[in-house]
């Protein structure tokens, strides 16, 4: 059985058109059928990262302090948010002048940002945010604080209730 053939029981794969299509050759075939491929990986790898659940095992560190240090009924959402802003810890500090920014921790907690005073006045000092179970300590502080506002466009804090 041919590649081509193997491919039309593949739902959305490749068109028929560019299986049959013969004035190209076999080469121009194979590069459509390639093409194809990676369209169908890359479509496949955004819908995951939009769905912003991190795969399963990657966040155990993150998961073990969001469960210690944020209210019932908010880690998911937590584990979400500390996915897409450091990959759950894997970087624990960013720093860019050009952009004010220097955050810390899984949640990338910034304090040159619109809410740097926070962490300041309530005694979260930049060593401690820049470990898992500090910046997601902090986090959860900014949270009780200000709710989903600071992962939230325009990312301020919004009194929860």
């Amino acid at each position: 059985m041919s590649l081509s053939d193997r491919l039309r029981d593949v739902p959305g794969a490749v068109s028929q058109r560019a299986l049959s299509w013969q004035s190209g050759g076999a080469r121009f075939r194979l590069a459509m059928v390639a093409g194809a491929v990676i369209v169908a990986l890359v479509v496949a790898a955004a819908r995951a990262d939009a769905a912003g659940s991190p795969p399963t095992g990657a966040c155990t560190a993150v998961t073990q302090a969001v469960a210690r240090h944020w209210p019932a009924g908010t880690h998911e959402q937590a584990v979400r948010i500390a996915w897409r802003e450091s990959g759950c810890g894997r970087v624990l500090h960013a720093y860019r002048k050009s952009t004010r920014d220097n955050s810390y921790g899984p949640f990338m907690l910034n304090r040159w940002g619109k809410l740097a005073g926070y962490y300041e006045r309530a005694g979260f000092s930049a060593s401690y945010m820049a470990t898992v179970d500090g910046g997601t300590a902090t986090a959860a502080w900014l949270y009780r604080q200000c709710g989903w506002g600071p992962w939230v466009k325009p990312y301020s804090c919004r009194k929860p209730g």
